[in-house]
């Protein structure tokens, strides 16, 4: 299994290629560096690993929701290199990469992920860890202001993303003993994700390498 996987739905551009022994990653934040940035990457661990693109079982990509232009260059990169050899995709859930991040570095098992969508909302998810290690969601994905947003108390979460720093009074509604905001996605946490689907056949054709915005007017006016 040699899954590639790329992530460049936040300030920060990272890639990673998992294999059967490994995964290695070359991770940076570079807000407006992305389209120059992500193939290099690739380049570099394909080069490392001595892996061609024909070797690849699967690209991997973070579909959002998150930055727009991104994510556009994100679905753009995977399309490109999967049509031209033949690969399946796994589109990856940007908030549920980072309550993959929270569980494998903090072992927490409940996860509500919050990420600051401008306009003064966020985008939400909740999430759980099977028994398996990787995160299911509780609920839909959605964008919407903080003081909407809904969390059930039944479970004992964890907060992650920067949408908890950005607006304090989803601390405040919830009261969480653990948050944590300075964090962002990262490309081996969308490999780990796309390994579980790629066990389960849960790959996609490049055609569907689309990006998810959650929210349906893309461009803000005034």
């Amino acid at each position: 299994m040699n899954i590639l996987s790329i992530e460049t739905s936040s300030t920060a551009c990272s890639a990673a290629l998992l294999t059967d022994n490994d995964c290695l990653e070359i991770f940076k934040v570079e807000p407006r560096g992305h389209s120059q940035l992500i193939l290099t990457m690739i380049e570099q661990l394909l080069s490392e690993c001595e892996i061609s693109v024909n070797q690849l079982s699967a690209i991997a990509f973070a579909r959002g929701p998150g930055s727009f232009t991104g994510l556009r260059i994100g679905a753009g990169v995977v399309q490109g290199i999967a049509y031209a050899a033949d690969l399946p995709v796994i589109p990856v859930s940007t908030l549920a990469t980072l309550s993959q991040a929270g569980y494998e570095e903090h072992q927490h098992r409940y996860w509500a992920t919050a990420i600051d969508a401008r306009m003064k909302e966020v985008y939400w998810g909740v999430y759980k860890v099977n028994d398996l290690g990787y995160v299911e969601s509780m609920s839909d994905e959605v964008v919407s202001l903080p003081q909407l947003v809904d969390l059930n108390a039944s479970f004992d979460f964890s907060g992650i993303g920067d949408g908890w720093a950005e607006y304090p009074q989803l601390n405040d509604r919830f009261k969480l003993d653990c948050v944590i905001s300075d964090v962002l996605p990262r490309a081996k946490y969308v490999a780990s994700l796309a390994s579980h689907s790629f066990k389960q056949g849960l790959m996609k054709t490049a055609f569907d390498a689309v990006p998810v915005y959650l929210r349906n007017n893309v461009v803000h006016q005034k």
